[in-house]
């Protein structure tokens, strides 16, 4: 069930009509009131909401469906005419899962609601394939035995010198300070990059930039981290947080936080159990992976019934 609320009353039929010829089943309103009065009967499975509505904004009732438990993990796209950059981030920043500017093509329209809450086949692809090999190296490492695997598949995380510490503590600097200058031109660039370079953002440099950050990182973090963890750290954190996330902003510090709690725990772990502490830390990042998406599944099941 797709919820529409849309005060104008041409566009939510022509929202409906386009999502019913694709088999979904649809209900329109052109006010928060009415729109509360169905949730309280039946919890829908995507919003698509307007932000200038005739009582409470999109921004309001946006945050009052993230601070529902019965809603907080419904999947909303804000179809909205107010599209500077300031409004965009503050509808992501909310909680939005997407953000759709007006006019908007019906076939974008539709593939947006296809896309929303879904895991796409690549994060999937990459979970389990993570995992299967982490679990494998894990078996493999029990007892010490692993001299005669490559270091640069799983490294070394307990080879790291103070000298490496100190080149770390620069890249982290170095990575931090493009974060905060680019977070806005990348939030936008990473939902839509069309929508990024109307409001002026180098969509370009901006995806540049940020691949040349990933690769130098890699380049360093390689010989101690193994690909296998650089693999399983670039998509299981995220992927995590997304599942339970209610903002961009929770969602970044959420990725964060799973990356330490799994690095500190893998470590601990594997010299308790003498095993590679790089898979180990991997299947933690994994089982994390399974909880939130299980917490996610919960939900909808919650709020199906």
């Amino acid at each position: 069930m797709i919820y529409i609320v849309e005060d104008d009353a041409s566009i939510r039929e022509l929202e409906q009509y386009a999502l019913q010829t694709n088999q979904y089943t649809v209900r329109g309103f052109e006010d928060g009131a009415s729109f509360w009065a169905a949730v309280r009967e039946t919890v829908p499975d995507l919003v698509i909401l307007d932000v200038m509505l005739p009582d409470e904004d999109g921004y309001q009732i946006l945050g009052r469906l993230r601070e529902t438990a019965a809603t907080r993990t419904v999947p909303v796209i804000m179809v909205t005419a107010k599209t500077s950059e300031i409004d965009v981030v503050k509808g992501l920043d909310h909680g939005a899962d997407d953000y759709l500017c007006k006019p908007f093509g019906i076939m974008e329209f539709i593939s947006r609601v296809k896309a929303a809450g879904s895991s796409s086949t690549d994060t999937v692809i990459s979970v389990f394939s993570s995992l299967a090999m982490a679990l494998g190296l894990v078996i493999l490492s029990r007892g010490g035995g692993f001299a005669r695997y490559s270091s640069y598949l799983v490294g070394d995380i307990l080879a790291i010198t103070p000298a490496d510490l100190g080149l770390l503590a620069l890249t982290l600097a170095a990575v931090l300070v493009l974060w905060i200058v680019l977070f806005n031109p990348l939030l936008l660039t990473s939902v839509n990059p069309s929508l990024a370079a109307s409001r002026g953002a180098r969509v370009k440099w901006v995806e540049m930039a940020f691949i040349v950050a990933v690769a130098v990182v890699v380049m360093l973090s390689i010989q101690w981290v193994g690909i296998l963890m650089i693999n399983a750290l670039l998509i299981l954190p995220a992927a995590s947080a997304r599942n339970v996330a209610r903002s961009a902003r929770q969602y970044t510090l959420l990725s964060l936080a799973f990356s330490l709690f799994s690095g500190l725990l893998g470590l601990v772990l594997s010299y308790l159990w003498d095993v590679s502490a790089g898979p180990m830390i991997v299947l933690i990042l994994g089982c994390i992976f399974a909880v939130t998406y299980l917490i996610k599944a919960r939900s909808r099941v919650s709020r199906a019934a």
